[in-house]
């Protein structure tokens, strides 16, 4: 078991309807507004056990410019509240 095996301890994600989502390689010094405080993304993988070699590979997701969730790792506060029961990866145009 490890980060992106689907367990059910992973959080989820809510979205408003209709607000797209993108996906974006790290750049570094990305922070996840978790637990009340921002939390570093290079942190958060450390503690998840990610191996660094997989860390320039792992998307974010972002809500416009607001990153919102670490897949398989952590969802940004506002966002945990219930989960999604439908969603599809688009590309942008």
């Amino acid at each position: 078991a490890g980060p992106g095996d689907g367990s059910a301890e992973q959080p989820t994600l809510q979205l408003p309807d209709g607000l797209p989502l993108r996906l974006a390689p790290a750049e570094g010094g990305e922070r996840l507004a978790l637990n009340g405080c921002h939390q570093r993304v290079a942190e958060l993988w450390r503690a998840a056990g990610v191996p660094p070699w997989r860390r320039r590979q792992w998307p974010l997701v972002y809500a416009g410019d607001e990153l919102v969730a670490v897949p398989g790792v952590a969802v940004a506060d506002p966002w945990r509240d219930q989960p999604l029961t439908t969603w599809h990866l688009e590309p942008a145009s």
